[in-house]
């Protein structure tokens, strides 16, 4: 169980006050073979820390951000192997003390690259 975890199950416990869909997170729909999957995650009207767990297939990316200030997104390159989807733990945590956590599952389609024209 990592720390994160039991970060949050102490804080359950403890009923440290959570908000609910401040934290944005997007995947495009397609990405292009050879390119990478990026994950964004923001939160537009307050400073955070940002916290992803995130596995697809057996590939996982953990990533930790600095203090992102308002609207300014994070991008993590997702380990993904080849795979479709990916399921992440999401975590923000804000300067008064609430933070917002939530599991949520991506998926994008692998396109071919566009062809540049001549």
């Amino acid at each position: 169980m990592t720390m994160l975890v039991l970060f949050m199950v102490a804080a359950a416990s403890a009923q440290i006050p959570v908000v609910h869909g401040v934290l944005k997170a997007h995947v495009p729909d397609r990405v292009p073979v050879g390119e990478d999957v990026v994950l964004e995650l923001s939160v537009p009207d307050r400073e955070a820390v940002v916290h992803a767990e995130c596995t697809s297939g057996e590939a996982r990316t953990v990533y930790d951000s600095e203090l992102l200030p308002a609207g300014e997104p994070a991008r993590v390159v997702l380990r993904v192997e080849g795979a479709t989807t990916a399921t992440c733990l999401l975590v923000a945590r804000f300067a008064n003390g609430l933070s917002e956590r939530r599991q949520e599952t991506f998926s994008w389609t692998w396109v071919e690259p566009a062809t540049p024209e001549p």
